[in-house]
């Protein structure tokens, strides 16, 4: 098989018709086709071919990046999540860029959800070798860079376009940059999905689609949407599509594969540490004095400059100094060896004294210098350290927005939001997914009895319980003081509920023994579980959570401890 086309053996099971799709090359990326002979060949061979499937999150606001994604003829969107779940598109990515651009300056926490917009494949590439090899100040560096701008740009003109035009304009600005980045003029997209990313309700997104279809520019069905005039799209957008294109061309024009190319591509020497970087920093800093204005932080560089500056030239001093003395002593055991008269003797000894006094004041000098670097040293680390705290408590607000306090569960509207775009994903595909209310009573049948044992330590090991029952991509909250939410997608049939709904009263009946010197209750938990089943128990969100509700109660009845909707 060619290495181009390095598919991951345990991701075929899962992706069989994948499979079969003709190769795809690492140069379908157009950041990566703009790389240089040197980088590909260190670069190419590391890169790891991975599906994207189309509503796959490939991290969540907070969370850790490993690795950064090159699509190929996949769209990923960048997602602001609010406090109460609601969301917003802010960028979006295709092949002409890249997802993980925050790696560039260590930092590891996603700012935002990224999620699959358009299904297909990207080439994923660990963040520490991508760390390395943007640490060459070659051809990498200067892609990142260009690319971050165009990112940005995209991002504020984003904000501008949500707050200030009609849905309309929106939507054809959407439709047009998902074009610019696939090879079809058939887009899937339900209008819950283009709703989520413009942060509008759906029926805004249903009055914007009908008036571009009687426009005659697109034509739309349940779950796609045809561009029929393309141009008709582009005079009906407002000017935001055109402003970041254009950003886009000016930065990454098609020639600058051709540029880069070449150019050499820098090398960091092997053993190469951050003080030898630093001091090339510092060197051409000072050959190109006009360039400090453009740098970030400049009057921080000039600062540090000076000070080595001046210890530079006390250094100097004070080896001029050591050679004068040398001489003089030198000078002074030769008249003392030759009998010199006293007078040429004394002028000699005045000599050394004006020196040791040039060679004290150069010390004191010295001193005053290395304290003022040490100062210096001292003022980056704090400020790197106040830098880290805040990372740390921006972190911590992000991820106290979106789960609970007490369990690190997500909170409702963290829930709320995964079901809604877990809703959208099994419509588009035609799966079915169930949302199971748990409740918690003890073997009396009774909720909340005071005094049952039931406490903080028992909702932990509660939540550990149903943690490790559930998958990676399932889902599971605090919906009241011992009632959870549960969402599993990709159902088969209603016997994987009933099993998963089993295998839960079971675990969780067992809680009432000592498990890691907690006992969780006086008397066993007798867990009634209700379950919806999308689409056949309802199509919405609120409508699985409540008739997976009204299913518990029939479940309080059943000696199974749980119920379907009826």
């Amino acid at each position: 098989m060619d290495d181009t086309f390095a598919w991951r053996s345990d991701l075929a099971h899962d992706y069989p018709l994948m499979i079969l799709a003709p190769k795809h090359r690492p140069e379908q990326n157009h950041l990566l086709r703009a790389l240089p002979t040197e980088a590909r060949a260190r670069l190419f061979p590391i890169l790891e071919l991975v599906p994207m499937a189309l509503g796959h999150v490939l991290y969540e606001s907070g969370d850790i990046q490993d690795h950064v994604y090159f699509p190929i003829d996949s769209i990923i969107s960048l997602m602001f999540v609010t406090e109460n779940g609601a969301s917003a598109e802010i960028a979006m990515l295709g092949n002409e860029g890249m997802v993980g651009v925050t790696l560039i300056s260590d930092n590891k926490a996603a700012p935002n959800r990224a999620v699959v917009q358009s299904s297909g494949v990207a080439y994923r590439l660990n963040g520490p070798l991508f760390k390395r090899e943007f640490s060459r100040a070659g051809a990498l560096q200067q892609l990142m860079l260009r690319y971050t701008q165009t990112l940005l740009t995209q991002m504020a003109q984003t904000a501008v376009c949500n707050r200030h035009h009609a849905a309309d304009q929106q939507l054809c600005r959407l439709l047009l940059m998902s074009l610019d980045r696939l090879s079809s003029n058939h887009l899937k997209m339900t209008h819950e999905l283009i709703a989520n990313m413009l942060g509008v309700r759906r029926e805004t997104v249903t009055e914007a689609a009908v008036k571009l279809q009687s426009a005659g520019a697109i034509r739309y069905g349940r779950g796609s949407i045809e561009v029929l005039d393309r141009q008709k799209l582009e005079r009906a957008s407002c000017e935001c599509y055109g402003v970041v294109t254009t950003e886009l061309k000016r930065q990454l024009p098609d020639r600058l594969a051709a540029e880069l190319q070449a150019g050499t591509d820098a090398e960091i020497p092997p053993g190469t540490d951050h003080t030898e970087v630093i001091n090339r920093l510092i060197a051409q800093l000072r050959a190109s004095p006009r360039d400090l204005e453009a740098i970030p932080g400049s009057a921080a560089a000039v600062s540090l400059i000076r000070v080595l500056d001046h210890s530079e030239q006390v250094e100097a001093v004070v080896k001029e100094s050591a050679d004068e003395l040398a001489a003089v002593n030198s000078g002074l055991k030769k008249d003392l060896a030759g009998r010199t008269s006293q007078a040429t003797i004394a002028v000699t000894l005045q000599k050394n004294e004006l020196v040791e006094a040039k060679v004290e004041e150069a010390a004191e000098d010295l001193t005053k210098v290395n304290l003022a670097l040490k100062a210096e040293v001292k003022e980056r680390v704090v400020l790197e350290h106040e830098l880290v705290d805040v990372k740390q408590q921006e972190k911590a607000s992000r991820h106290a927005a979106l789960h609970d306090p007490l369990t690190s569960l997500p909170n409702k509207g963290l829930f709320n939001d995964r079901l809604e775009q877990s809703v959208t994903q099994a419509r588009r595909n035609g799966h079915a997914l169930a949302v199971m209310l748990i409740e918690l009573r003890n073997s009396e049948g009774t909720g909340s009895a005071p005094g049952d044992g039931w406490n903080d330590e028992v909702l932990l090991a509660t939540v550990t319980q149903l943690e490790n029952m559930k998958r990676e991509d399932d889902t599971l909250t605090r919906h009241g003081d011992r009632e959870f939410l549960y969402l599993r997608t990709e159902l088969k049939s209603d016997r994987d509920a009933t099993a998963i709904a089993d295998e839960i009263i079971r675990t969780l009946g067992k809680l009432s023994s000592t498990s890691g010197g907690v006992v969780a209750a006086k008397s066993p938990f007798s867990p009634c579980i209700g379950i919806a089943v999308f689409p056949r128990d309802g199509e919405t969100a609120e409508a699985l959570v409540s008739r997976a509700d009204e299913a518990r109660h029939h479940a309080k009845e059943n000696s199974r401890g749980h119920s379907f909707a009826r």
